[in-house]
């Protein structure tokens, strides 16, 4: 795939124009969402930086300001002189830099990345490669261009109002909490519940229960309100979680499972209402020995993709 055409050329001289003519020392919205690397043509990433240092700067933004930044980086004469600015700026085919151009900018980009990846791929085979080697390469790049941003056009303040009546029914349909509960009260009074999006660390010392906590978490989730959850962890075995999770689901002391030192009402409870209410709940422990982000993001996404997203996330570390 090659983007090295006057069509590219000419898709860089309409963003550049349209962030030129600006005639303003604010930056545009989507300007957020641009690199130089982006710009496949050298001299529009050094006019792009050149625009780049004027905004940053709060400098009024203008045929002049520009030609004088270049100048100052000793770059105008690479770049065509004042003549090739003044022709970008008349260029313009809107004085409003377009969403839509930075979009197909970004997805051109993560098109080349792609090639580039691949070509790189097959010259490190050809070099002997391990297998190791080549995923951690398509790793990192992947996760890279994956990461790249479109340009999300600005909302007004009138369409973003209308979300706080959403907010309000759905707080009145769960009973004051708008995330999901903790089964404490006072932890619900203070987060209002674990929301989709949110990232909650659970800090003590060691052997301050932490584990515990986050396992009643998961338990009362997905017992209480039905969702699924995925667990990990990078300290205990499977075996030592289910023991975990029964013990705290059927109210019995952890280290009386685990000894054997089970009294017959706490055996009969382990085998009856404990074992019908673990499996009846749909929690998952993921058995993937030295696992990493990677590997928790691949078992998120395979679940999301077969229509079985996961709820929660817990991992104890």
């Amino acid at each position: 795939m090659t983007t090295t055409n006057s069509n590219q050329w000419q898709l860089e001289q309409d963003i550049l124009a349209g962030l030129l003519v600006q005639g303003s020392s604010t930056a545009p919205a989507g300007m957020a969402n641009l690199r130089k690397e982006y710009f496949q043509h050298q001299i529009h990433q050094v006019i792009f930086q050149a625009l780049c240092n004027l905004y940053f700067s709060n400098k009024l933004v203008d045929i002049v300001t520009v030609s004088e930044e270049l100048a100052r980086m000793g770059q105008l004469d690479i770049v065509g002189g004042r003549k090739y600015i003044t022709d970008l700026s008349l260029s313009a085919s809107t004085t409003v830099m377009a969403p839509v151009y930075v979009d197909l900018l970004i997805e051109r980009y993560k098109g080349l990345r792609m090639q580039n990846l691949t070509q790189s791929l097959m010259d490190a085979y050809d070099q002997e490669a391990t297998a190791d080697e080549l995923i951690v390469m398509c790793r990192d790049t992947l996760t890279e261009v994956g990461g790249l941003s479109k340009a999300d056009a600005p909302k007004a303040v009138g369409e973003l109002f209308e979300s706080i009546d959403q907010h309000l029914l759905t707080v009145h349909e769960l009973g004051g909490v708008p995330g999901t509960k903790s089964g404490y009260h006072g932890i619900d009074e203070k987060t209002n519940g674990f929301r989709a999006g949110q990232l909650v660390l659970v800090a003590g010392r060691p052997g301050s229960c932490k584990t515990t906590f986050a396992l009643n978490l998961a338990l009362n989730a997905a017992a209480i309100h039905k969702k699924r959850i995925l667990i990990h962890s990078l300290e205990m075995s499977n075996d030592e979680l289910i023991m975990r999770l029964a013990a705290l689901a059927g109210q019995i002391r952890f280290t009386d499972i685990m000894q054997g030192r089970l009294s017959d009402d706490d055996r009969e409870r382990l085998h009856t209402h404990c074992r019908e209410l673990i499996e009846s709940l749909p929690i998952f422990i993921a058995d993937t020995p030295r696992t990493n982000v990677y590997n928790i993001k691949s078992q998120i996404d395979i679940a999301k993709r077969t229509g079985n997203p996961y709820d929660m996330v817990v991992i104890d570390y």
